[in-house]
């Protein structure tokens, strides 16, 4: 018998991506699965077919996770189709990609509304449940961008460290022995990965005559900088580097 067997899970945002590989592991060890999803419902019903034709069993649910109302149906959804809910993860979530000083209001709001609120709204449906059947468990992704101070992800960054710490709220509010609330790192960045990133729009701007370095630290974890070089200077250094290999 596998892990899971007879028990119910909830995955938000799973048509695609960590959220779909999330529900075809679940289902995999056993659990029943609601698929959730806000916009996709082909990649939904990919999923739910992935799912019952390892032998599985899997719903889809539309459901935009930011509104009350729909929030509420995707947990109920649970309750409807397979009679109770054991697992939530909360991985539905969307960003934004701008200069902090460009970023528009609406696009901030809309970031927030899914990664942050979205996750409270379904922990909230889902631990009433929980509490009801003492027992239960929360899973909220979180991201490595939520200890990194990523350019132009503002948005992104501030709900992703949010999240962590709205977990350890859930975990003492909720928990009392009957709901485990854990916070899931999902994609920390490398040095490099911001790197590339900073590189490629300083490439946008026409700023191809700037090198990026970054640095850690013990109270600042990740900072960008640019260092500016002449291009003069560059020149030299590719003249004085030639023939030369690293190893």
């Amino acid at each position: 018998m596998s892990k899971l067997t007879g028990k119910v899970a909830v995955v938000t945002g799973a048509s695609k991506g960590i959220g779909a590989a999330i529900a075809k592991a679940l289902a995999a060890e056993g659990a029943s699965v609601v698929v959730n999803y806000a916009s996709s419902k082909a990649g939904a019903d990919t999923v739910v077919a992935a799912i019952t034709a390892a032998g599985g069993k899997a719903v889809a649910v539309p459901g935009d996770v930011s509104k009350a109302a729909e929030a509420h149906g995707t947990i109920e959804a649970a309750i409807r189709n397979y009679g109770r809910l054991d697992i939530l993860v909360n991985n539905a979530g969307v960003t934004a990609i701008y200069p902090s000083l460009e970023l528009p209001l609406e696009e901030w709001k809309r970031v927030l509304d899914v990664n942050l609120t979205g996750v409270f709204l379904c922990a909230q449906e889902a631990a009433r449940e929980m509490i009801r059947a003492k027992a239960g468990g929360i899973l909220n992704i979180a991201s490595g961008y939520g200890v990194v101070a990523a350019p132009n992800r503002a948005a992104y960054c501030a709900t992703k460290a949010a999240v962590a710490m709205l977990t350890k709220v859930l975990a003492a509010s909720f928990g009392d022995g009957w709901i485990s609330c854990l916070p899931a790192q999902r994609d920390r960045p490398t040095k490099r990965t911001l790197v590339k990133e900073r590189r490629s729009i300083l490439k946008q701007e026409g700023k191809d005559q700037e090198k990026i370095t970054t640095q850690t630290g013990h109270e600042e974890p990740w900072r960008v900088e640019l260092i500016k070089e002449p291009s003069e200077g560059r020149r030299a250094r590719n003249q004085a580097n030639q023939g030369t290999r690293r190893c």
